[in-house]
């Protein structure tokens, strides 16, 4: 098999095994039918925290919740909250807090932007960009504005957009397994 057939076949079985990973949340979630583009969005958004590795300094301790902020008003918040409840990773409980203002994110683990206004969003990058923040957002020009990781749905899969630059600056480390089925850019 030539390398770049071993690549292609890497970076789906890859994809597939976040795939799986997002199927697993999905069916946890209590009475979930058909599930609706805020769960899926909250799956999506758990599971890419098992590919990120923090520095220590990031936290004050060994017990120190990952802190997820998310902006007022948000429809993905109560999916998520469902989604983490009695939920670790790397031993590390899962907190939600909801951010009114830019200034609120720095002590955040992850930001995730929802439908928040683009100003809102340069604004809180521009605050958090050299502090290891993860951020996390599903506008498309996300990357661009010096955001991490672009994510969304074409063709019922999922298509992501890592900005090397950004994670590189904030001194976080995203799994190799998770840059093969991404598009990386260096904005």
């Amino acid at each position: 098999m030539s390398s770049g057939a071993n690549d292609e076949c890497m970076m789906k079985h890859a994809l597939c095994i976040l795939l799986c990973l997002s199927f697993f949340v999905f069916s946890l979630a209590p009475q979930a039918e058909t599930l609706t583009e805020y769960q899926v969005r909250a799956a999506y958004l758990y599971n890419f925290l098992k590919f990120v590795k923090w520095p220590g300094h990031a936290f004050e301790n060994d017990h120190q919740p990952i802190t997820i902020g998310i902006f007022h008003f948000s429809p993905v918040e109560q999916d998520l909250r469902n989604i983490i409840r009695n939920r670790t990773i790397d031993s590390r409980s899962i907190t939600i807090k909801i951010l009114e203002q830019p200034e609120d994110a720095q002590d955040c683990h992850v930001v995730y932007f929802g439908d928040i206004e683009r100003r809102h969003q340069i604004a809180t990058i521009g605050i958090v960009q050299k502090n290891p923040i993860l951020t996390i957002s599903d506008a498309g020009y996300f990357c661009r504005i010096g955001g991490m990781i672009y994510f969304y749905i074409e063709d019922n899969r999922l298509r992501l957009v890592i900005n090397r630059k950004a994670v590189d600056n904030a001194q976080l480390e995203i799994s190799a397994r998770l840059l093969r089925v991404a598009q990386i850019v260096d904005e």
